[in-house]
């Protein structure tokens, strides 16, 4: 686990932490003023190149996780942990196991991401939870590379598993699919956490601002790497949507 720590302000409310992927690291590069004049001065666990569907399968990570989040609670404040997990089951699980032939359909893999997704809201956030953790939930994935992936329609096993083990960073499926797969994953999260009261930040219209011409592919103008934004404004947002939640 990779931890970032900033100085805490004594006009802070909540304590928040983000863990997940790289995406976190973002947050914690900012000190957000927000309502009633409060500063959040948040923290990051990066957890490395993970995707959801690992993260959920994975119960030595999720102890670790657990045993560094339970290190972090502040007595005097409310403890939540956002996770943000699932770009990489988009930018190369879903279209891996299309390529490999080891599913039938997209829907086939999109079903693997929801029930990770149940799983940790079941199984794993609950115990955090009973370790003293406020709220713990996962937030909507961030809008899918600019960059354009090998094409997973026309691409055979063999290719599929070459490429994967030639290459450190994967991208399967087009800008236009890998869109499409995260605005349909999304969707069904935030219609399950409604349903089930669970605790999910939906930024989904917030990352609709910031995708290219509404396709929900992120607009290089907004990031400096093609992957991660780096809009500064955006996280002041989403601070304001976390603020009433």
């Amino acid at each position: 686990i990779y931890l970032i720590k900033k100085n805490i302000s004594r006009k802070e409310s909540d304590k928040i932490i983000f863990c997940g992927d790289s995406h976190v690291e973002f947050f914690s590069r900012f000190s957000i003023r927000y309502k009633r004049n409060k500063v959040c001065s948040p923290l990051s666990m990066w957890l490395g190149p993970l995707t959801l569907i690992g993260f959920s399968q994975d119960s030595k990570l999720q102890k670790t996780v657990i045993e560094a989040a339970t290190k972090l609670i502040d007595n005097k404040r409310r403890t939540k942990i956002l996770f943000s997990l699932g770009s990489i089951d988009i930018r190369t699980t879903i279209g891996f196991l299309l390529c490999s032939k080891s599913i039938s359909s997209e829907d086939e893999a999109i079903d693997l991401v929801i029930n990770a997704f149940i799983s940790l809201y079941e199984s794993v956030f609950p115990k955090f939870q009973k370790e003293g953790i406020y709220k713990v939930g996962l937030m909507s994935i961030p809008p899918a590379s600019s960059v354009k992936g090998i094409d997973h329609i026309s691409c055979d096993p063999r290719t599929a598993l070459k490429y994967q083990k030639e290459n450190d960073l994967t991208i399967f499926g087009s800008q236009i699919y890998r869109a499409r797969w995260t605005k349909k994953i999304n969707k069904i999260f935030s219609s399950i956490a409604k349903e089930k009261g669970w605790f999910f930040l939906n930024n989904s219209n917030l990352y609709e601002s910031i995708t290219f011409n509404n396709r929900f592919h992120l607009d290089k103008k907004y990031s400096y790497d093609d992957h991660h934004i780096t809009y500064s404004k955006i996280y002041q947002d989403i601070f304001n949507n976390l603020n009433i939640r």
